[in-house]
């Protein structure tokens, strides 16, 4: 009888630590806190590369470009920040400005080139929005080994409006078709000079 009563608290100890297992992913127990989210500041022109034709021309195909959400987040154990739940702390937080929360933005557009004397090329300024806060992940239970520190991240991405990525397209020169310097024809037809690639 004695043996039996020992028994029994060792096999329910035992049941009760079965039933947590090390998770893979732990990112959707992360708490948040002061949650910022920075005006939309517009990048420095890019060159769509691939895509050009002799102006007085419609770029139309292959005229696309993606930017990456890039997260730096300052953290001892390995988890991913779930940027929905960030996004939507900082709605509560009375943030406005919307903003990818996917690993990859996009966007295409079809841009004319107007004029002649030139080659056309297309060029795009992506509207970026930083934020910023800090996370943690409680320790203990659900298989997530955490630390209870507030850990700060960072996250870079691309503005959103009508949930579409805020990136603006236009023409800009490649070469003059007589040999002048880029600047030349793009002045007289009123148009940027292509950035570097």
């Amino acid at each position: 009888m004695h043996a039996l009563f020992t028994l029994i608290p060792a096999l329910f100890a035992l049941q009760t630590t079965a039933l947590v297992y090390p998770r893979q992913d732990c990112s959707d127990l992360l708490e948040y806190r002061n949650v910022v989210v920075g005006d939309a500041i517009a990048g420095a022109p890019t060159l769509v590369g691939g895509v050009e034709c002799e102006a007085g021309c419609e770029l139309a195909n292959g005229v696309a470009h993606a930017e990456t959400t890039e997260v730096s987040f300052s953290i001892s154990f390995s988890v991913g920040l779930d940027l929905g739940k960030v996004f939507s702390v900082g709605v509560e937080a009375g943030f406005s400005i919307a903003w990818a929360t996917t690993d990859e933005t996009s966007s295409s557009a079809t841009v004319t080139c107007e004029g002649d004397g030139y080659v056309c090329g297309a060029r795009v300024t992506t509207s970026t929005v930083f934020v910023s806060g800090e996370a943690r992940l409680p320790p203990g239970g659900l298989g997530c080994a955490g630390d209870n520190d507030w850990h700060p991240f960072s996250v870079k991405s691309t503005e959103l409006i009508n949930d579409t990525p805020h990136m603006v397209f236009g023409a800009c020169v490649i070469s003059c078709d007589n040999g002048d310097a880029a600047d030349i024809c793009a002045a007289a037809n009123n148009l940027p000079v292509c950035p570097a690639i």
